[in-house]
């Protein structure tokens, strides 16, 4: 079984799994940047695209990365709090559920994808960049 399949079939998530929503992540093993981030939002889970929205403008902008880049080069990871939108609060979108990325984080990001969290050069957390090493310029124009 894949790590995609482990996570629909995963009993915490059979409401999302029965409304045909698939689980919004990428974990390439060619990535040098891991972006660790909230739950999607609707949009984001409506297109099954991560970063499809107006955050992800402006993540790409802050990045400084095309969104060929970001969705192409196999060079960026993104690891989601929560694989689904976790639906609509008064003000907002609920926060992501407790505990759901926690239990395959070190699946998607360890043997089986062949990297670990240590062999990133960025981390992207949230709206935290840490930068840990220098890498080069990943939209290859300088």
């Amino acid at each position: 079984m894949t790590i995609f399949d482990e996570i629909k079939a995963d009993p915490a998530n059979t409401d999302y799994t029965k409304a045909g929503w698939d689980p919004i992540y990428s974990a390439p093993a060619t990535a040098k940047i891991l972006i660790i981030g909230q739950a999607p939002g609707l949009k984001v889970q409506e297109t099954g695209v991560m970063w499809n929205d107006a955050s992800g403008d402006r993540l790409r902008n802050w990045l400084s990365v095309s969104k060929k880049t970001f969705y192409e080069s196999g060079q960026i990871a993104v690891i989601p709090m929560d694989f689904y939108y976790p639906g609509k609060a008064k003000s907002g979108d609920k926060p992501p559920r407790k505990g759901d990325c926690r239990a395959v984080a070190p699946t998607l990001t360890g043997d089986d994808a062949g990297y670990t969290v240590n062999d990133f050069s960025w981390f992207v957390c949230s709206k935290v960049l840490l930068r840990l090493t220098k890498i080069s310029n990943l939209n290859g124009d300088g």
